[in-house]
């Protein structure tokens, strides 16, 4: 590139951004737009990724975070950060497809990418792509320290992006030692393809990638979480997500479609076959610098590697992540035609509508097909309304503007800026940042990968759901992908039960199941201090642990004349469950003449009577147990009542020694 042609630069950025920037304020998605924003708000709160919280690399979160903090909490304030990134990015391109071709269809090209850029947070994998690629030409042209860079460059995508970060060492692997057989070949060659030359590159490589990830991996390994984020990273590859993959697009599919996925396999098909051949060309007719050869080379290799992201779930938003070294090699080959092509004026024409017409047809189909979800220019046909959140004045669908401006006002209404909430399995999770409440539990989505690569995974959230006492669940019941074993209840069978049994619905906003906590189910205990308690001696009632042949069980003891009365809501459809008994010390004693145990319900001051026993182990034996009970309150489900746990003296009216006590109450749901 001469000097002149170096004004192009800031020009294509400004262009660049100034029409990215407009479109910041459109489009919304419910779903992945919302995990590196519910990561950096987890950051703001003091915790650490995939330490405290699994999800992406933590450069993405800490990036998000540096963003927020410096210009606000605000979703309009990262994507304008993220234009100006594309913005850059679209430059990038243009230096890395001019290493190659001409100015012409290295700018047909950026502009191809500033009409199709990508979901926003999607964009890191497409930044590093390109900035590896042009890390890797300053190498190739023998740049001083360039391969130390390399390794700089390939350690800091890791942090953004393991697959890739992996990927890019393994090419410089691959590059560095593949230099022997280049050289050899190559007139220019000074070292005569000497081993030597490739070790030295390679520990300026290592040095410069270990810079980065080694102070990560000794942070890790401090907090005793090195390996098993390891081994997390080893599920994820090798079995996990190939739980979520869909099948490749078949020939009878949708021109579209075909296009996406088999467009970019034959490109790289072609680009082999093209450097293979001339690599091949005798030393005295080699007319291409071998450099210019291991750039190409380098493009191909991270394109086919990083395409492993559209094989492995064939989904248009992973095409677009990892398209971009396609696109340099389309441009690439266009310009060759175009060349070749100069004697026959009208050929060369009808070549370049051609070729120009699959270009054009894939920015049609992703902003026609998915707005500006995926692309900028956004042909789709929704009607779009202002969110009016203060955390995301964007405009959106109107279905959803109007949902979620409903539910952030209902998880407002509902909870306290210090409570926590938890959306489930995946859609919804923008409602942590836009509403300011972190999740509690160590997972950020729940699909069904997460529950082949994280074995444990559901007893962890129950445990995690019950310390916290997680007041508020968001559900959103759906088949990822049309397919049922892909329903959250069908794969996380035990976490859906238990939250079913711990939850009631209060609220229905659009498909948004809003469950409330079922504190009632173990109030009895949780909510014991609050109690209204009535008893001649506060001795009379305690929380104890009562052990009867072996059988202990946490115990609300109530001796005799008490009440225990408890101020609630009536979960729906549900029953009691409970069990009384007497303490194995009073049943040979001379004075316990057994107990009444009554279960009471007062409702506009009216009492009724809902379970009435009396027990006496001293002479029955087969008393002396758990008694366990179950009544059914499906008639007083949502009904605000109080209900009293009450215990009174045998037929001798003799408390003495009547050491009565209630366990496991609990509401359940009715079958």
């Amino acid at each position: 590139m001469s000097k002149k042609e170096y004004l192009i630069l800031p020009l294509l950025f400004i262009i660049s951004f100034s029409y990215l920037i407009f479109f910041c304020k459109y489009g919304f998605n419910i779903a992945d737009e919302g995990i590196p924003l519910s990561g950096a708000l987890r950051i703001v709160r003091g915790e650490v990724p995939l330490k405290d919280f699994q999800g992406y690399m933590p450069g993405v979160y800490y990036f998000y975070y540096a963003i927020l903090k410096i210009f606000g909490m605000d979703i309009l304030t990262v994507r304008y950060v993220i234009s100006l990134l594309t913005a850059i990015i679209v430059m990038m391109y243009y230096l890395a497809s001019r290493k190659i071709m001409s100015v012409l269809f290295s700018l047909f090209g950026a502009v191809i990418i500033l009409a199709v850029p990508g979901p926003y947070y999607a964009r890191f994998l497409t930044f590093f792509i390109m900035l590896n690629i042009l890390v890797f030409h300053a190498y190739v042209e023998a740049k001083p320290k360039a391969a130390f860079y390399m390794g700089l460059t390939g350690g800091i995508t890791l942090l953004f992006r393991q697959d890739l970060g992996l990927s890019v060492l393994f090419i410089a692997a691959v590059i560095i030692y593949s230099k022997k057989y280049l050289n050899a070949r190559s007139e220019q060659s000074e070292t005569n393809g000497k081993y030597s030359e490739a070790i030295s590159e390679s520990k300026k490589y290592v040095l410069g990638y270990c810079i980065v990830i080694l102070p990560l991996i000794i942070y890790y390994l401090y907090e005793n979480k090195l390996f098993y984020i390891l081994n997390i990273n080893y599920n994820e590859f090798f079995g996990g997500y190939q739980n979520m993959s869909l099948p490749f697009p078949k020939l009878s599919s949708k021109w579209d479609e075909i296009g996406l996925f088999y467009i970019p396999i034959l490109i790289y098909l072609f680009a082999s076959l093209h450097i293979a051949s001339r690599l091949n060309k005798k030393k005295a007719s080699l007319s291409v610098n071998y450099r210019n050869e291991m750039y190409k080379f380098y493009i191909l290799l991270i394109g086919i590697l990083s395409f492993n992201q559209a094989i492995w779930r064939t989904h248009a938003e992973n095409i677009v992540k990892v398209i971009l070294p396609a696109i340099i090699y389309y441009f690439y080959f266009f310009d060759l035609l175009f060349l070749k092509l100069k004697p026959n004026l009208a050929l060369r024409w009808v070549v370049v509508v051609i070729f120009s017409l699959i270009p054009l047809s894939y920015v049609y189909a992703m902003n026609k097909n998915y707005g500006t979800y995926i692309g900028s220019i956004d042909f789709s046909v929704f009607s779009y309304k202002s969110m009016d959140i203060q955390r995301a004045k964007i405009y959106t669908p109107s279905k959803e503007a109007s949902e979620y401006a409903d539910i952030v006002s209902y998880i407002n209404n509902n909870t306290t800026p210090d409570d926590k909430i938890f959306v489930i399995p995946f859609i919804g999770i923008p409602l942590y940042f836009l509403s300011d409440r972190i999740n509690p539990t160590y997972y950020e989505w729940i699909l069904l990968p997460e529950t082949k690569i994280y074995l444990n995974m559901e007893n962890q959230i129950i445990e995690s759901l019950t310390k916290d006492k997680t007041k508020l669940i968001i559900y959103v019941d759906f088949a990822l992908d049309g397919l049922e074993d892909r329903r959250f209840k069908n794969y996380a069978p035990k976490l859906y039960k238990w939250i079913m049994e711990n939850y009631y619905l209060n609220e229905m906003i659009g498909d948004y199941q809003l469950l409330k906590y079922n504190g009632t189910k173990h109030l009895f205990f949780d909510d014991y201090d609050n109690s209204i308690k009535e008893t001649p001696d506060y001795d009379y009632i305690k929380k104890v642990v009562m052990n009867i042949n072996g059988d202990k069980r946490e115990t609300l003891f109530e001796h005799p004349p008490s009440a225990i009365k408890y101020k609630m809501r009536i979960p729906e459809n549900s029953l009691l469950n409970f069990g009384i008994a007497i303490d194995p010390q009073a049943w040979n004693t001379k004075a316990c003449d057994g107990v009444n145990f009554e279960i009471l319900i007062n409702e506009d001051k009216t009492e009724k009577v809902l379970f009435s026993r009396y027990i006496n182990p001293k002479i029955s034996e087969d008393e002396r147990r758990w008694i366990d009970n179950s009544i059914d309150l499906s008639d007083y489900g949502g009904r605000e009542v109080i209900l009293s746990l009450r215990t009174s003296a045998g037929p001798k009216n003799d408390n003495s020694y009547d050491w009565a006590g209630w366990s496991k109450l609990e509401f359940v749901t009715k079958d």
